[in-house]
Parts: structure tokens; C-alpha cells; sequence
């Protein structure tokens, strides 16, 4: 195992945890126990936070993925994937900024519960494709 598979095995592992926990908040919400909703979104998104920074210091130490190596395919997949982040993460955003606004609007908890659904379900999407990505990374997971 190199610097990038190790990372990545990492990364997997944080993000399958973040999702996890993201999900038993759905189920709060479900039931209607906000608070603990509010608990475990706010771990799911501390997880999240970790996973970037750790990006980062990724970045600088250990460099990017060499994507010279990777099929079309598979860059295709890495490309969906970041997609899926990328929207998981503008929606769980947006669904933490409405949710500090219940109280001067009710309009937004029902804007709040779509937005946390789009993350929710980008955030699973996610989860799915970098299945194939850590694949990708395994086979290929020299620096360039």
C-alpha cells in the first residue's frame, strides 16, 4: 500500500461513516426527534470537514493521482463521482443554512427536508462511485 491507497482507504471508510450517521439523522427526522436529528447531522458533517481537510493536506504532501494512467471510463466515473460531492455538499449546506431560519419562516423547513433529500441521496451516489474510483486508485494510485 502506497501514500494514495492509504489515503484513500482512509477517505472510504470516513465517508462510509459520515453517510451512516447522515442516515440513522434521517431516521430522527423521521420519527421527529429533532434534536437528535440535529446531533447526528452535525457529527455526519464534522466527518465530512475532516475528509477535505484531510483532502488537502493530501494534496500538498502527497500530490494528485496520476489520471494519465486511467481509462476514459474511468475518468468518466471520477468526473460523476465529483459531481455527486459536489452536490451532496451544496445541499447539505443549503439544508443547514435553512435550517437555522425555522423560526423566521416556516416556508423553510419543508425547503430545508428537499435539500437535506438531495444530499442525502447525492451523498449515497457518491458513495457508489467512489467504489469504482478506490478501484481506480488501487490499480493506478501512483503520484504523477
Amino acid at each position: 500500500m502506497n501514500a494514495h491507497t492509504g489515503f484513500w482507504t482512509f477517505a472510504i471508510m470516513n465517508m462510509f461513516a459520515a453517510f451512516v450517521v447522515a442516515a440513522f439523522g434521517v431516521r430522527a427526522a423521521r420519527r421527529k426527534d429533532v434534536d437528535l436529528h440535529k446531533k447526528l447531522m452535525m457529527t455526519s458533517a464534522a466527518l465530512v470537514v475532516l475528509f477535505v481537510l484531510t483532502y488537502a493536506g493530501k494534496l500538498v504532501f502527497i500530490g494528485r493521482e496520476n489520471l494519465d494512467v486511467w481509462s476514459d471510463g474511468e475518468i468518466i466515473v471520477l468526473r460523476v463521482h465529483e459531481l455527486f460531492v459536489f452536490t451532496f455538499l451544496a445541499s447539505g449546506i443549503r439544508a443547514y443554512l435553512l435550517s437555522r431560519k425555522f423560526s423566521s419562516d416556516p416556508a423553510n423547513r419543508e425547503r430545508h427536508r428537499l435539500a437535506g433529500r438531495i444530499s442525502v441521496i447525492s451523498f449515497a451516489l457518491a458513495l457508489v462511485t467512489a467504489g469504482f474510483v478506490y478501484r481506480s486508485i488501487l490499480e493506478y494510485g501512483l503520484p504523477n
